[in-house]
């Protein structure tokens, strides 16, 4: 799997172990337009699911959530159309994540939220109605 080097270095930094699954949202068009100070979308952000927990990745800033200090993982449908999902800290940080395009459940998906009800972290549903 595609794992930037920063990213698997501040993963084995914070003890994590192996990566489980990826998602990234950043494509040609916006590595092209980043190094040219063009705004992503609001949210637009990478994440990553590891043994040990989740690295978010948005731009340069990498932020390192261990199972430990991951409060709850939301899902936002509206109607049967996934828009997205996020993960909290225990500090109160919300990390949003997006869905692929297309708006299915994916194997990204399923591996975050199986993981996290595995370890008693609550899923919740952010649906819109």
């Amino acid at each position: 799997m595609d794992v930037p080097r920063r990213v698997a270095r501040c993963a084995a930094e914070h003890g994590l172990g192996s990566v489980v699954a990826v998602r990234k949202v950043s494509s040609p068009l916006t590595n092209l337009l980043m190094p040219w100070g063009v705004p992503l979308p609001p949210g637009t952000a990478d994440g990553y699911l590891f043994a040990g927990g989740v690295v978010h990745r948005r731009r340069s800033r990498i932020i390192v959530v261990p199972w430990a200090e991951l409060a709850e993982v939301g899902v936002t449908w509206r109607g049967d159309q996934l828009l997205g999902y996020d993960v909290v800290t225990t500090w109160g940080r919300r990390l949003p994540i997006e869905a692929r395009p297309g708006g299915n459940m994916d194997a990204f998906c399923d591996q975050l939220t199986a993981a996290a009800a595995a370890r008693g972290i609550p899923v919740v549903d952010r649906s819109w109605h």
